[in-house]
């Protein structure tokens, strides 16, 4: 998704969307309004560094939704609606060819914050999670999941923790 840019700039986009659509595997569309479809990006988003953190449970699932519902009302607190880009009627690119998957031979890493952990990279959870809480304290509102999530998955990186080595007991401590 690519939002509204001055006319010069406008023949660029249109050459360079071309040349991304003829590659077969890069959807592009061009809005009018970007920041609602890079708000529900980021809400989707904001729950890759759970996977590192948590092990797989139905505690871990109800984090994953508060997560997202957290994330939704800080940007109604911002004036921002998230655009669901799987609405129908929204994307005019075909999702459904533009999914991860499987690549051939190499077995599925996890999210990509997941996949950033385990290599020992940096993790990417300070530009989602931590976007979340500084529009949520420019908003006067809060986002104590999303700082929670934040602060742990430092915590995990600095004691090089395995991926997923918190269980129900710290989720709930969390949930609570």
């Amino acid at each position: 998704m690519a939002g509204p840019l001055p006319e010069r700039e406008r023949r660029r986009a249109r050459v360079d969307r071309r040349g991304l659509r003829a590659t077969g595997r890069i959807g592009v569309q061009v809005v009018d309004e970007i920041r609602g479809f890079k708000a529900w990006k980021l809400s989707y988003n904001t729950v890759n560094s759970v996977e590192p953190v948590f092990a797989p449970s139905e505690l871990r699932s109800e984090l994953v939704e508060r997560l997202r519902l957290e994330a939704l009302d800080v940007f109604a607190a911002e004036g921002i609606k998230p655009v669901d880009i799987h609405a129908e009627g929204v994307s005019t690119i075909d999702l459904e060819d533009l999914h991860g998957g499987a690549v051939e031979g190499q077995p599925r890493q996890g999210n990509s914050t997941l996949q950033s952990y385990v290599r020992g990279a940096e993790v990417e959870s300070d530009y989602l999670n931590g976007e979340v809480v500084l529009l949520a304290r420019l908003n006067g509102v809060e986002a104590p999941l999303n700082e929670a999530l934040q602060l742990l998955i430092q915590e995990a990186v600095a004691d090089k923790r395995a991926p997923g080595a918190l269980g129900d007991e710290e989720l709930a401590q969390l949930l609570a």
